[in-house]
């Protein structure tokens, strides 16, 4: 079982081939399609493979990995798959901000683009590190928040990481957490905090722990913080739902009344 997926724009070969030459050479196995792929077979099945047999996720950002459909497609088998995603921006990206996935948004990046030796040293530690910032793997529901933001927008936020600082300017560092930016109609005077809550996973479940001087507000009440499907979070202008995510049955463990229904693959 390969340590790390890496996904990657074929412009940014260069760079990804000697980046697997490093994590090679400290004795990490990184699935790598040039090397994984076996000659004359369908690439896209490999693929998709790859990603469910990696216990990490690596995306290098550049313009043309995130207006790419396949590291499009490899992203999604990973967010499906409840991969630990790790972003690393190797090319500015300004000018095709629109394009980037949520997903990687939201995330703390590996900056390659900066310090190369530094950025090899983060992602080694991360990768070397199985519970780390995420715990272990299997451990946290498969849920999303959907975010409604005070101008009316929304997101569905996917929950691929076991905590979060949730604000109007969280600044969790490398490792520690994610980030869920939450603007305020009135930066002079905000009512809410630069940290609002924490949204943490502990024994298999998540919860919401107020770090806010104005309060965060859980309904239905849970005084421990405890969230269950379909909870609401009040934070400042913004509000969440919280929403946790039926996984497909697998056929072999598939009941008899649910095979009949069974869409899966």
């Amino acid at each position: 079982m390969n340590e790390i997926f890496i996904s990657y724009a074929h412009e940014d070969a260069s760079f990804v081939n000697s980046l697997v030459g490093e994590l090679k050479a400290r004795g990490i196995d990184p699935w790598f399609d040039e090397d994984d792929i076996p000659k004359a077979s369908l690439w896209q099945p490999e693929m998709l493979l790859g990603v469910q047999r990696c216990h990490d996720f690596l995306f290098v950002i550049s313009p043309d990995s995130i207006q790419s459909e396949f590291c499009a497609l490899e992203l999604s088998e990973a967010i499906r798959l409840n991969k630990r995603i790790i972003p690393a921006l190797l090319r500015p990206i300004e000018e095709f901000i629109e394009f980037i996935h949520p997903c990687l948004r939201a995330l703390n990046w590996i900056r390659f683009d900066r310090d190369l030796l530094k950025a090899i040293r983060e992602l080694i530690a991360l990768i070397n590190s199985p519970r780390g910032w995420l715990g272990q793997l299997t451990d946290r529901p498969s849920a999303i928040l959907q975010i409604h933001y005070y101008d009316g927008t929304s997101l569905d936020f996917p929950l691929i990481q076991d905590c979060y600082w949730v604000g109007r300017r969280p600044r969790p560092s490398t490792a520690e957490a994610g980030a869920i930016a939450l603007p305020d109609p009135n930066p002079q005077a905000p009512t809410t905090s630069r940290l609002h809550f924490e949204l943490k996973v502990r024994d298999n479940r998540w919860y919401a722990f107020n770090k806010s001087r104005n309060g965060t507000v859980i309904f239905p009440p849970s005084p421990s913080g405890l969230l269950t499907s379909e909870a609401k979070i009040f934070a400042g202008y913004s509000w969440m739902i919280y929403r946790e995510l039926a996984l497909p049955v697998p056929k072999e463990e598939a009941t008899e009344d649910f095979k009949d229904t069974y869409v899966g693959d």
